[in-house]
């Protein structure tokens, strides 16, 4: 279980990357760059723009009966940067901040279509 007093150590454990959905195409290109992976450009369909603020105390009342939730997203926006990833030389899988995460037990397999497109798929071993 993931709680206040584990969350970090849990999803540094679990995953070797955390995106943000406000930030998508950073996080692709982040993800291709940890995979060894060339970018992908993502299609953008039905934007929306918001102009109205969320009242202070509503986004204060949310982050209070949510903790856990608003300690996840923080800690993706501070890491999705990718601040404190080691990439080898060789473009193979980037090492996380201080050793950590699932990118030890990661297994990258390829497969490529005949367009030339690969899909990743990682498995733990």
């Amino acid at each position: 279980d993931v709680t206040l007093e584990n969350y970090e150590e849990k999803l540094s454990s679990k995953f070797i990357y955390m995106g943000v959905f406000e930030d998508m195409q950073t996080t692709i290109d982040n993800l291709a760059k940890i995979l060894g992976m060339p970018k992908a450009t993502l299609p953008v369909f039905n934007v929306s723009t918001y102009d109205e603020n969320v009242p202070e105390q509503l986004r204060q009342q949310f982050y209070d009966d949510y903790p856990l939730l608003k300690k996840v997203y923080d800690f993706a926006t501070q890491t999705y940067q990718l601040e404190g990833y080691e990439f080898p030389a060789d473009g193979g899988l980037a090492i996380p901040p201080n050793n950590s995460g699932a990118r030890k037990g990661v297994e990258l397999k390829l497969n490529h279509s005949r367009s030339g497109n690969g899909q990743a798929h990682a498995s733990a071993t």
